[in-house]
């Protein structure tokens, strides 16, 4: 879960310092009178990441706050920017063709399937199941051959229904608001035994976030009509 923490605060601080001149202004004059440190480990500010969403849901020319709250601001896109820079590193030559050619562990139908940039309608939790709507999935075509055309193909609503699920976590907003249609930005699929899986989705929807993770057994997907589901659930 601290890697999908990691990229929600990644995605708010590109945010912010794209959309906002005073700001990114400030944190490069602040980056200059303090150098950044040669190591850093990772933390996730919620108190900060909630700020951070707040400032953004104003518009692009949010006024910036008080300089107390900016110095702690600047303090932590420094400690981001740092695994930023070892992010862009470790996908730089030999590390590329490492990731490419390690054995695919989540040997699973899900490995077809991608829920970045689809949008999460609906998702049920009932004791041991769990069932996500989500809207333009993509689905992966030749797997085979990764510069072909048909790699990805056109994305479809399709309905994710999980079993034996266990161990499930949350994490971030769970407001009804905020859920409706969602965005899928980020997720992690990793087999952790003999026929179970790990699945951790991260969406976000008005600059908030929320992260749901829990492992699982069997995954059944089936294609939803889009159109008749609005009306039955959402009139």
């Amino acid at each position: 879960m601290q890697n999908l923490e990691y990229k929600y605060v990644n995605f708010l601080l590109h945010n912010i310092t794209s959309l906002n001149k005073e700001f990114r202004e400030g944190y490069e004059l602040y980056n200059e009178k303090h150098p950044q440190e040669s190591k850093y480990e990772f933390y996730f500010d919620y108190e900060l990441a909630q700020f951070m969403a707040k400032l953004l849901q104003q518009g692009n020319h949010f006024k910036c706050p008080p300089h107390e709250e900016l110095e702690k601001l600047f303090q932590y896109t420094q400690m981001v920017s740092y695994f930023q820079n070892i992010e862009r590193l470790k996908y730089q030559g030999e590390n590329l063709l490492k990731l490419i050619d390690e054995p695919n562990v989540y040997l699973n139908k899900l490995s077809e399937y991608c829920f970045s940039d689809s949008i999460l309608v609906k998702f049920m939790i009932h004791k041991d199941t769990c069932t996500f709507f989500f809207e333009n999935a993509l689905v992966y075509g030749n797997k085979d051959n990764w510069d072909d055309e048909d790699y990805i193909i056109k994305g479809e609503n399709l309905k994710f229904h999980f079993e034996g699920v266990k161990d499930m976590k949350f994490s971030g907003s769970f407001d009804l608001k905020y859920l409706q249609h969602s965005r899928g930005y980020e997720w992690e699929h990793d087999k952790v035994s003999d026929g179970r899986y790990r699945l951790a989705i991260l969406c976000i929807a008005s600059y908030e976030h929320f992260i749901i993770e829990f492992t699982y057994s069997t995954v059944r997907i089936t294609p939803f009509d889009y159109e008749n589901f609005r009306v039955r659930f959402q009139g």
